[in-house]
């Protein structure tokens, strides 16, 4: 029995130095073993720190005014045989350091605290451990918790009470923790605030021994009579009686502990009312009935904490796996090689999504993140992107213009719309060039992730396997880099107007002819706009080309409609259609500028006629709407086309500048000099404002073919080029690059940590299988 003790406290050390080893991973989970102890409760200033002081024969407790204790003092007791030697004391977070002079334990108990919660009225549930070896002790494992108390005092957090309450539940809920409930015997028992807490978690008072303090100062004995005996509040380990009363002064200073106890079984024996109760009144009694209960409650738990010793066993066991236990006789070869395969099975694992479960299912890992990128990243960002975004009428107008050189075209330029396009495609390959890069990163990021034990072990294995993967990654970048600027390049390269998915030709001038007719109809105001809505274009109907009226002969109607009526008459839509003659002149037409047209074939636009008796296009009008996707027709009479072509080629400010040269040659006619840069400007023509709607719907219609394209191509070279591409090569280059047998004794140098914490655990394991023995010894000694 004497040994049974020492046997517990010595398992309590090697769980706390294998928690303090585990770094707060899972394995602390497997540690928690609720080892025997007894919980010191009680209100502030009932004795706590006498009684514990009696117990263990020293003075070595901080005293003083209001809440002392702020933080769990654990206190291992343990008695020597040894008479020549001297009682010291240990701390467990100053290992090795003897504390012989029991007034600096006082003091580094003082220390440790402010240490971590400041000298305030904190307290923290943050317990210090304290070995006492002494010759007047006895075996016994104590835990020394704060006061409870209900009002805060000076700078204590308002929740003081709830705080205390949460530490001291959390030691006395454990079944293995025997509950020491103090009373000052000269209060209510109905009052008690540490019964009333062990009543919480030992309502039928099995694992509580309650005490009663400062009986001297009790005058009325009967209550106290009724309480010893167990018949007020009864409790399976009942109650004992102390006085806890050192604080008399001698002349030299405080009595000493012997004194004070001599005092105490002189109080006792002598006390006429508790004759009858002499086996359950004074510290020395205390102390006997604490050792036996304690003692009889470890037997109780011997058989779990012998299972849960060989469990640790177990758990030590693996570690050392983990750490390995490499000879020289190994062959490192295959070692070596093992790794290697390991490392590219995960590695292509993670990414075929097999190794999922290991990083949970709060976030995406692994070839997962690979899919996002791919479509929520990548694709994405393609099809939010605008077709048109980055072109202006005015940018639009100028490529019409620049496509057509010396001549003027009687349709829509293609070399302006492929010129176009081919401008919006190019921005397809900033994003396709950042998606590859964001691929290769993601691959690196799997690299670091591909952990294994053994690597664990050899960090120069390790670092050098995840170089040569990182080379194998940065060889693949480069193909995979040329093979998405290449499909670009092809995009760029034809623009296959003949596809099945473009809207071009007559379709798409009739979409645009049936929007603006469904305009006027609807008798809306069309604003005259530069740059008139994208949204329209991307958005327009397409119908069939059949719609376009023809003639019985062949040709093609004209179709124009009177919207230019006076501004301050209704608007209405009128259609009215004429055979057009093209023998006629076109002076013929005084109020109109006629185009001929000839039958409309599969790639001819659609055309619409003029009626003569309409007047359509009145000068100096600045608000106009159009359905004519030609050039719009100008009054012959009172129009002047010099004028037009400047405003319309070489800015507004020349006119100006005519009026100047005019001047200079002496009211002859003279022109301006051609300036350095002309540009589009001024307010479009109809004709122009048409033919940009109909450029800007082939680049939108042709712009979506494309986008389509590049994004299901580049997420397929991506996996092509590279993702595949490292797999493959990964184990390959590994043999290639690291097996050689000259370097096999660098690669498997273990670092100095991993050699100490292999003979840690060696010494760990030999520890519990000696406690595991000795405690199979004792359950057999007493048959349990």
């Amino acid at each position: 029995m004497d040994s049974l003790i020492p046997i517990i406290n010595e398992l309590h050390d090697i769980l706390t130095i294998l928690k303090e080893g585990s770094g707060g991973c899972n394995v602390s989970n497997e540690l928690n073993l609720d080892l025997p102890e007894i919980a010191v409760v009680g209100s502030q200033s009932v004795g706590k720190t006498s009684l514990l002081e009696y117990i263990i024969g020293r003075h070595f407790l901080p005293r003083g005014q209001g809440i002392v204790t702020r933080r769990p003092l654990i206190l291992q007791l343990q008695q020597i045989k040894q008479e020549n030697r001297d009682d010291y004391a240990e701390f467990g977070h100053k290992k090795g350091l003897k504390f012989t002079d029991f007034e600096k334990v006082k003091e580094e108990i003082l220390i440790e605290t402010n240490r971590l919660i400041g000298e305030n009225k904190n307290v923290s549930e943050v317990p210090i451990l304290l070995r006492i070896f002494s010759k007047k002790a006895i075996n016994l494992t104590l835990v020394d918790l704060p006061g409870l108390t209900k009002v805060p005092i000076e700078d204590q957090p308002f929740d003081i009470e709830t705080q205390i309450r949460k530490i001291v539940l959390s030691y006395i809920r454990r079944p293995s923790c025997l509950i020491l409930a103090i009373t000052a015997a000269n209060t209510d028992i109905a009052n008690s605030d540490s019964l009333n807490i062990a009543r919480e978690v030992d309502p039928e008072g099995i694992r509580t021994i309650g005490v009663l303090s400062k009986l001297d100062t009790v005058e009325n004995y009967s209550t106290t009579l009724q309480v010893l005996s167990n018949q007020s509040y009864p409790l399976n380990r009942g109650y004992v009686a102390v006085m806890c009363r050192d604080s008399r002064q001698k002349a030299g200073g405080p009595r000493s502990l012997r004194a004070s106890l001599n005092d105490e079984k002189s109080f006792f024996e002598n006390n006429s009312k508790l004759k009858s109760y002499q086996s359950r009144c004074g510290t020395y009694n205390l102390v006997n009935i604490l050792q036996k209960e304690f003692l009889d409650h470890i037997l109780k738990l011997l058989p779990q904490i012998k299972n849960h010793s060989k469990k640790l066993i177990d758990l030590k066991q693996m570690e050392l796996i983990n750490y390995g236990d490499f000879s020289q006789s190994e062959n490192k070869g295959a070692m070596i090689l093992n790794c290697f395969s390991k490392f590219s099975r995960k590695f292509q694992n993670m990414i075929d999504g097999q190794a999922s479960y290991q990083t949970g299912l709060m976030k995406l890992s692994g070839g997962a993140r690979l899919n996002y990128v791919f479509h929520n990243w990548f694709g994405n960002t393609l099809f939010n992107f605008d077709p048109l975004d980055g072109l202006s009428d005015t940018e639009i107008r100028t490529a019409i213009k620049n496509s057509t050189g010396t001549k003027s075209s009687l349709f829509v330029s293609e070399g302006a719309f492929e010129v176009l396009a081919r401008i919006q495609i190019k921005k397809l390959l900033r994003p396709s060039l950042t998606c590859v890069e964001q691929v290769y990163d993601e691959l690196k990021r799997l690299v670091e992730q591909c952990s294994l034990p053994e690597l664990n072990r050899y960090s120069n294995l390790k670092n050098n396997m995840i170089s040569v993967v990182n080379h194998v990654l940065e060889e693949c970048l480069g193909p995979t880099n040329r093979a998405v600027i290449d499909l670009i390049n092809m995009e760029l390269a034809y623009i296959n107007t003949n596809h099945p998915d473009f809207i071009g030709g007559a379709s798409a001038l009739t979409s645009i002819f049936e929007k603006e007719k469904a305009f006027l109809t609807e008798g809306l105001t069309r604003n005259n706009s530069n740059d008139r809505s994208n949204k329209q274009v991307q958005d327009s109907i397409i119908l069939d080309s059949d719609s376009v009226p023809m003639t019985p002969s062949g040709k093609s109607r004209i179709i124009l409609n009177d919207f230019f009526n006076d501004q301050h008459e209704s608007r209405k839509s009128q259609y009215v259609s004429t055979e057009y003659n093209e023998t006629e002149n076109i002076s013929t037409y005084q109020n109109y500028k006629v185009i001929e047209t000839h039958q409309i074939s599969s790639v001819s636009k659609p055309i619409k006629s003029i009626n003569e008796n309409s007047p359509v296009f009145p000068t100096n009008r600045s608000t106009t709407s159009s359905i004519d996707i030609f050039s719009p027709v100008k009054k012959i009479q009172g129009h002047n086309p010099a004028k037009t072509v400047h405003a319309g080629v070489f800015g507004a400010n020349l006119a100006e500048n005519e009026k100047n040269y005019s001047g200079r040659f002496g009211g002859k006619m003279g022109l301006p000099l051609v300036p350095e840069t002309i540009a589009t400007s001024g307010d479009p023509s109809e004709r122009e404002k048409i033919e940009s709607d109909v450029i800007k719907f082939f680049i939108v219609s042709y712009f979506n073919i494309v986008r389509k394209n590049v994004a299901d191509s580049v997420p397929k070279a991506i996996m092509y080029f590279m993702v595949n591409a490292a797999k493959e090569a990964i184990q390959r280059e590994l043999v290639a690059k690291l097996y050689r047998e000259e370097i096999f004794d660098d690669l498997l140098q273990e670092e100095k940590g991993i050699v100490e914490k292999r003979q840690q655990c060696h010494r760990n394991i030999n520890k519990l299988s000696n406690i595991t023995k000795q405690l199979e010894t004792l359950i057999s000694n007493f048959n349990l």
